[in-house]
């Protein structure tokens, strides 16, 4: 209770506190006459008999507090401290509990602020990076439209284009300044750099045509176009390449103004002052107008030509399979099929002067050159020998030792193929089973049985999709009272190989007993013709060759006729008129 006393200010508290440091200096002297220790009562003990008879004690009947003075102790410096200390405490603790409530989701939210931030810096250092353009544009109008320098690489051209800015000022400068010699590879340059920053492939594609499109492209590819011979072949190959970067399907919109870049291109090439490209060159020119469905004879007669002559000793497996694809896809090298096209510069077969070289390095004298048969994989030889039996070349010797080279691989080879190369092989077997007699089906047994199957399975695992116009073709034969099978499979003698139709007209049946032959019907988009229109691929007139073989008749429509049948009844008129001349068979 003293010390209660003490704590409040009770009256009592100082005599309280009085007696007992008077205790406390008793205490030595009451041990040392061997009485017990003080306790204070504050430490639960009671006051010893020696302390109070010595009048060492507190009153117990001291009075309770007043009310009021217990707002002094809380007034007192040490009370008010604590309560602070306690209240921040309670509003540190209150201000967590609201932070955690608020951002229960913070990870995300914390993402989602990082990719604001970054998406705010990228947008800052384009805004840095526009503003650069616009002061050298500018400064490059004030220095005025002179001709720039012929630059002597490419690698050069695409440095000094890229401080041009934007590709759309690339494409302007390659129609007013650049040099002639190097305009096809400002163009390439500046159709790549479009879509650069695009988010999808879709509308990077969309950008480039975009730029294709635009008055200053036509103008610089009229440029290469005006100076004929002149311009550098490579040049001009270069400017095919810029619009083949746009998407093949460019080739049909601007058919006339690549169809004047082939025609320069093959001038330049045979011109007396016409620069020597290597054979990767000419290959990739060959390649590129090919891709696009450019018809020029004369150009890829020209250029497998200059192959052929320079040895193709440095060419790639890679590069001469372009080349041969190019050649049997656009080459005029299969007159029995297109006897209604001939060429007028000369009719001359462009694969003809080339097969002699690979006949020699494959067969007559096989080395360890870059054409030795050992450096080519199965991608190599599956489109080598898929483009010479295009081209109806399956009886050269060049052919035979690629088929050899193929059937020795080992079935680790065939086991890791690729669909493209078993697909190339199913294409080849059906070919060979059907045009090829009998050397054909010999070429076909000699096959590993993994390959067989393989390619077997990649053909069965091929897409089947059937075109809104081969649905119109199907509803004006069913109008003729035609019975119609959609993607019918066609077998071939032996069962090596096949093919499906777009759609099989069955044979009517026949009073006199004699049953009509059934009608294979193809309905072609453009990919089937070239740019221009004028005639068809090569896999086109294969597939022709290869249902005439199997006995039926084949009525083929292109796309260009169904535009311009407007009308149901035209398609059914325009359908009786084919059925009925392939019927009687002419």
């Amino acid at each position: 209770m003293a010390f209660a006393c003490a704590r409040v200010g009770h009256p009592q508290a100082c005599a309280a506190r009085a007696d007992t440091r008077g205790a406390r200096r008793v205490q030595p002297r009451a041990r040392a006459a061997g009485v017990g220790d003080v306790e204070s009562e504050g430490d639960g003990g009671s006051t010893p008999p020696a302390a109070a008879a010595a009048g060492v004690g507190i009153s117990l009947n001291a009075r309770e507090p007043r009310v009021g003075e217990y707002s002094r102790v809380a007034s007192t410096p040490e009370y008010s401290l604590a309560a602070d200390a306690r209240a921040r405490a309670e509003a540190r603790l209150a201000e967590r509990r609201a932070d955690a409530e608020a951002t229960k989701h913070k990870p995300n939210a914390m993402r989602r602020q990082k990719r604001q931030r970054r998406r705010e810096r990228m947008e800052a250092a384009e805004t840095r990076r526009q503003r650069q353009r616009e002061r050298r544009a500018k400064a490059a109008e004030k220095r005025g439209a002179a001709p720039l320098a012929r630059l002597e690489t490419p690698g050069e051209v695409r440095f000094h284009l890229g401080y041009a800015g934007t590709p759309l000022e690339a494409v302007r400068l390659a129609s007013t300044r650049l040099h002639l010699d190097n305009v096809g590879t400002g163009l390439a340059y500046a159709v790549s750099e479009a879509g650069a920053n695009a988010g999808t492939a879709a509308a990077r594609q969309q950008e480039r045509l975009a730029l294709v499109s635009t008055e200053n492209f036509r103008a610089a590819t009229r440029r290469l176009i005006d100076a004929g011979a002149q311009a550098p072949a490579s040049e001009l190959a270069s400017a095919a390449k810029a619009h083949l970067l746009a998407g093949e399907r460019v080739g049909l919109r601007y058919a006339d103004d690549l169809q004047e870049l082939a025609a320069a291109a093959a001038d330049s090439l045979g011109g007396p002052y016409s620069v020597s490209l290597s054979e990767e060159a000419l290959a990739n020119l060959l390649y590129v107008f090919a891709k696009l469905r450019i018809d020029c004879p004369r150009l890829y007669a020209t250029a497998a030509e200059k192959i052929a002559m320079q040895g193709a000793s440095e060419l790639r497996p890679e590069a001469l399979s372009a080349a041969l694809w190019a050649l049997a896809t656009m080459g005029n090298n299969d007159a029995r099929g297109d006897e209604g096209h001939a060429d007028a510069e000369g009719g001359q077969d462009e694969l003809v002067p080339l097969l002699q070289v690979l006949s020699y390095h494959w067969r007559d004298s096989p080395g360890e050159g870059a054409l030795s048969l050992e450096n080519y994989g199965l991608s190599e030889l599956a489109s080598c020998g898929w483009a010479l039996v295009v081209a109806d070349e399956h009886n050269s010797p060049a052919f035979g030792a690629l088929w050899d080279r193929m059937c020795g691989l080992e079935p680790v080879v065939w086991a890791s193929a690729k669909k493209r190369e078993l697909q190339q092989v199913w294409q080849m077997l059906t070919a060979l089973d059907t045009v090829g007699g009998e050397y054909g089906a010999e070429l076909c047994s000699r096959l590993p049985p993994v390959a067989l199957q393989g390619a077997r399975a990649a053909f069965d695992a091929s897409d089947v999709t059937v075109s809104s116009a081969a649905k119109e073709v199907q509803l004006a034969l069913e109008r003729l009272g035609e019975r119609v099978e959609l993607e019918s499979l066609l077998a071939t003698p032996t069962g090596v190989g096949g093919l499906r139709a777009d759609m099989l007209v069955l044979p009517r049946p026949s009073v006199q007993g004699e049953s009509e032959p059934a009608v294979a019907v193809e309905v072609d988009g453009p990919s089937h013709f070239t740019a221009d229109g004028s005639r068809e691929t090569g896999p086109t007139r294969l597939t022709t060759r290869v249902m005439s073989a199997m006995g039926y008749r084949v009525v083929r429509v292109g796309w260009t006729e169904l535009l311009s049948m407007p009308t149901r009844g035209d398609q059914v008129e325009a359908l009786k008129r084919k059925l009925a001349a392939v019927r009687a068979g002419k």
